[in-house]
């Protein structure tokens, strides 16, 4: 006869394959403390990689811009010009819209794009604006970086901004060329959509660090990410987004 099996003394089992209510509170509770800690950081560094792709977008574009100048003693193409060709907006095709910069680039080929057929190249998209309206009836008006509007002004605006402008005179004219603007985020209409200039703090779109900031290029070619004050002096060329930084100089 098989000697049988000892019976353990207590009469039964316990199962080892699964846990207590309390172990899984106590590991839902640890999960909630550590994504608590760690989603600030993950958000942070998200900002800072949108902060960086942009930045890295506006200097390709501003190397663009000085290869412009290079090629045309020095100074800068009109901000919008009819000899650029015109647009019909899709809301109101009654309306004529001179084209821009943006637009001539990609005609010159200094931007690799058909604008009108494919709208704006990865160049001119800022990474931190959701689900953008990449229109190519809109595509020259609506880039996420806008060049200072008093560089070489529209003739329309010309006479209303007299000397502060550069007329399209060479850069170089500029007094502090660290400290004025050559190109900055940009708004207009939605949150969705950019605006080809930007000549005062109100066209600066903050879409960086929570609405805090932007990336700016500046003449000397120098690329930072500079906070924003809501009131700005005109005197204030510390503040990089005053109505000074954007004028050739103040009035006298």
């Amino acid at each position: 006869m098989a000697p049988s099996p000892r019976q353990p003394a207590s009469g039964f089992t316990r199962g080892r394959g699964g846990f207590t209510l309390i172990e899984l509170l106590v590991v839902v509770a640890t999960i909630g403390v550590l994504l608590a800690i760690l989603l600030p950081s993950l958000k942070m560094a998200r900002s800072g990689a949108m902060i960086a792709a942009c930045a890295s977008n506006m200097r390709q574009l501003s190397a663009v811009v000085a290869m412009y100048e290079s090629d045309n003693s020095g100074t800068l193409p009109k901000l919008q010009d009819r000899s650029y060709g015109v647009d019909n907006p899709s809301f109101d095709p009654s309306q004529e819209l001179d084209r821009t910069w943006v637009d001539y680039f990609a005609q010159r080929e200094y931007l690799p794009a058909a604008l009108n057929q494919t709208g704006l190249p990865g160049t001119l998209l800022c990474p931190a604006v959701p689900d953008y309206d990449n229109d190519p009836s809109w595509a020259g008006h609506m880039p996420q970086y806008a060049m200072n509007f008093l560089l070489h002004p529209p003739d329309w605006l010309s006479p209303l901004v007299g000397r502060r402008s550069f007329y399209g005179r060479p850069s170089t004219m500029a007094l502090s060329t660290e400290k004025k603007i050559l190109l900055v985020e940009s708004r207009h209409l939605t949150n969705r959509r950019g605006w080809f200039g930007a000549g005062n703090s109100d066209w600066v779109d903050t879409r960086h660090a929570g609405g805090l900031g932007a990336n700016v290029v500046y003449l000397a070619g120098n690329v930072e990410f500079r906070t924003v004050q809501q009131h700005m002096a005109l005197e204030d060329v510390a503040q990089p987004f005053s109505w000074i930084n954007f004028v050739r100089q103040p009035e006298r």
